[in-house]
């Protein structure tokens, strides 16, 4: 991989901008304009993909978790002409309960898939297989793209041919972890371990990319996706995360995404709020951060819509005020083609190298 950077002004720029954002006192580097330049307009034409999202909380039909959010749904995806989204089932849920939950992971994954062929059959929804399979409009007689993915490989149980029975419903991504730790890895937020990627782990990342499925690395321990990196013959992302100045708790720094960008991936940032990070403002500066230091064509969009964020960007309901943060960008000095990158292209790029 050829870097936007050197490596020593990369050092020094990712421990600048990260320290100025994790203490909000970034700075656009970019000449930004100037005043308000809303424009209710500006994703007209552009492809949106949205690269992790439970849409119309489909998994709680299946799993019974509820939640009370409503912040993507398939009625938005068509308000906003958002041509596909990843609708991620859920495949950790008995692992989370710790059992309580009757019934496998497996079971109740394979309810979640049912049911999406249940929206597909109503038609509303269009089951994406492959690249070209991706909608570039989409209306009453064309409906949104549905990418189906599972979180949690937990749902496999260390069983390498569940990946072929996944990939024949339809499932072209996974998420390795989700919140506890499993055969395959350590995720970021259970310190029981970290020792990295399994032998398991690793024939199964091997597989995935064999048959021609996104590796998501999204919730993977630093260790874990340094492994994931190192062996990968394809580009793999993080589905839903934001830049911080240090990897902690589910934000990746400098070194983690790195990772990511040398084998041609995309890290997807999404709308959690916390100090610091609260507005549509910061959001575009993470992403203008992003730019700077690794290049555009490595950051996408992920907004886990649905899937419960404790606390939003001020003013971000759901999925159709992805025209604010559009705004937000252009007025950090982000040009229409930066926009369009993160809103969609790049997620395809690697969907194309992918999947096929």
């Amino acid at each position: 991989m050829k870097w936007p950077i050197s490596r020593r002004d990369f050092l020094k720029q990712s421990a600048g901008y990260g320290l100025a954002f994790a203490t909000g006192s970034f700075i656009s580097c970019a000449t930004a304009p100037q005043g308000r330049l809303k424009d209710d307009t500006i994703l007209n034409g552009m492809q949106i993909i949205d690269a992790h999202a439970h849409p119309n909380r489909f998994y709680h039909k299946a799993t019974g978790r509820e939640t009370n959010d409503r912040s993507s749904t398939i009625n938005q995806m068509f308000k906003l002409s958002m041509e596909a989204s990843v609708f991620s089932a859920v495949g950790s849920r008995v692992a989370l309960s710790k059992s309580r939950i009757p019934g496998s992971d497996h079971e109740l994954t394979l309810r979640q898939l049912r049911y999406l062929e249940t929206l597909a059959g109503n038609g509303r929804i269009k089951v994406v297989l492959n690249w070209s399979e991706l909608p570039q409009f989409i209306d009453a007689n064309n409906p949104p793209g549905a990418i189906i993915a599972i979180e949690g490989g937990d749902v496999l149980q260390g069983d390498i041919k569940k990946i072929d029975e996944f990939y024949r419903l339809g499932v072209r991504m996974i998420t390795l972890l989700h919140r506890t730790n499993n055969e395959l890895g350590d995720c970021m937020t259970d310190r029981s371990k970290h020792y990295g990627l399994t032998l398991t782990g690793k024939k199964v990342v091997e597989r995935m990319q064999e048959l021609g499925m996104i590796v998501d690395a999204a919730h993977a321990s630093s260790a874990t996706l340094s492994d994931i990196a190192e062996i990968s013959s394809a580009p793999i992302i993080d589905s839903h995360t934001n830049f911080h100045i240090h990897t902690s708790g589910r934000l990746r720094g400098p070194q983690d995404i790195s990772q990511i960008v040398k084998t041609g991936g995309i890290v997807c940032t999404w709308p959690l709020s916390y100090r610091g990070r609260e507005t549509f403002k910061h959001w575009a500066n993470e992403i203008l951060m992003l730019k700077i230091i690794f290049g555009i064509n490595h950051v996408g969009l992920g907004t886990d819509g649905c899937g419960g964020l404790p606390t939003k960007i001020r003013g971000y309901r759901d999925i159709r005020d992805l025209t604010k943060l559009a705004d937000a960008m252009q007025l950090e000095g982000l040009s229409r083609e930066d926009i369009a990158a993160f809103m969609g292209s790049n997620f395809s790029r690697v969907f194309k190298e992918c999947v096929g």
